[in-house]
């Protein structure tokens, strides 16, 4: 199979995670930025170390559209109208990662742009993405392959139909977003753990250790999230009690509110 040639417009928290997953788990994939963007990568240890000469800055926007089989964009939504101007007279596969934006948004300024819409999270960079992905109609089979040659090993893939496309919305708010929220409770977690006596380095490995162990429990036996609540916590015990308070003060309530708020804010930019 032929190396593919990939250009990469942003690199950002988002794209530095797709780079570094690319040349980690994506087998013939050489990676092309502009030069307005690769010295923040080829300046990187970790991207020298792994890459050699698999990264390559190659002048501006110009030049990597000549040289790119697909182009990937990981700018935020308010930039990329200029990006697309950019674009304009580009004729192949484009994947893009930008929050809200919809696949609509792109052929209002570019009727025959072959796109693929995409939404990940930053776990992507260890091969452990969760990428949902919706291709327009003028895409070709010949797209697709190029899609799954860069993202196979990189994450778990969902396909959506252009008329489900909202579900990338959701998929922003439950695991591209969602990164950070299970964060903020983890890290609730073990601050309370450092509290009533545990250090910070206890206190975070026993909570890694912790995610570790619910992941091994959803891998390795049928059971759902919600018979896990109710096996731990048993009648009149230590976790029954811990529920009913964080459920008197409104945890669930104010889970819910921040992955709708983030969803709303997806169709605002849709908008």
């Amino acid at each position: 199979m032929s190396e593919l040639t990939v250009g990469v417009i942003g690199v950002g928290h988002f794209g530095t995670a797709l780079i570094k997953g690319m040349l980690s788990h994506s087998n013939q994939v050489q990676i092309l930025l502009t030069e307005r963007d690769s010295p923040k990568l080829i300046a990187d240890e970790y991207i020298h170390r792994i890459s050699g000469s698999s990264v390559k800055g190659i002048g501006d926007i110009k030049s990597l559209k000549q040289n790119s089989d697909v182009i990937i964009l990981c700018v935020r939504p308010q930039n990329m109208e200029e990006v697309m101007e950019n674009l304009i007279d580009y004729d192949k596969l484009i994947i893009s990662f930008a929050a809200g934006l919809p696949i609509s948004y792109y052929e209002g300024m570019k009727p025959d742009i072959k796109l693929i819409r995409a939404m990940s999270n930053l776990a992507i960079e260890y091969g452990k993405g969760v990428n949902g992905w919706v291709k327009n109609k003028n895409c070709e089979i010949s797209d697709e392959t190029s899609y799954h040659k860069i993202f196979n090993n990189l994450a778990y893939s969902i396909q959506y139909k252009q008329d489900e496309e909202s579900n990338l919305d959701t998929i922003t708010a439950i695991s591209g977003s969602g990164i950070a929220y299970l964060a903020q409770v983890f890290d609730t977690v073990k601050v309370c753990g450092m509290e009533n006596g545990l250090s910070d380095s206890n206190s975070e490995v026993i909570i890694q250790k912790t995610v570790e162990g619910i992941l091994s429990l959803m891998e390795n036996t049928d059971f759902k999230l919600n018979e896990i609540v109710k096996m731990v916590a048993s009648k009149g015990g230590t976790t029954e009690v811990g529920i009913e308070t964080m459920e008197k003060a409104g945890l669930q309530e104010a889970l819910t509110m921040g992955l709708v708020d983030t969803i709303e804010k997806c169709r605002q930019i849709r908008e």
